[in-house]
This record gives structure tokens, sequence and C-alpha cells, in this order.
């Protein structure tokens, strides 16, 4: 290599990166994949029940299925 492009791949490799890293951990939030009416529509289509979330629940709401 000649040194003067040695010289310039350093700040090059480090600009690629820094770049790289600030766009994989961007901050934007994504969206879920199903909203809790579809997700709710689906449950009783397949012959579930659909139970509400309670207050306490991290989750939003569930599907249960009995044989």
């Amino acid at each position: 290599m000649l040194p003067a492009m040695r010289s310039l791949l350093t700040p090059l490799l480090g600009v690629l990166l820094g770049t790289l890293l600030l766009t994989a951990c961007s901050g934007a939030p994504v969206a879920p994949a199903y909203t809790q009416e579809e997700l709710e529509a689906r449950c009783l289509r397949t012959g579930g029940w659909w139970k509400d979330s309670r207050s306490y629940s991290l989750v939003s709401g569930h599907c249960e299925y009995r044989n």
C-alpha cells in the first residue's frame, strides 16, 4: 500500500464504524406486528376465548384454549 493510502485508511475506518454504530443503535420504537383487536379476532376464529389484561399484568391479553 502507498503511505498516503495507509494514513487515510484509519480515519476512514473510524468514520465507517462510527456511522454503523449510530445507525445500528437507533432509538426508534418498533410498532407491534399485530394489534390486540387482530389477535382477539384470530383467537375467536380458531376456537379460543380471549382474556383481557388486568391492570397489574404485563401482558395485554391472551388466548385460552380448552380441550
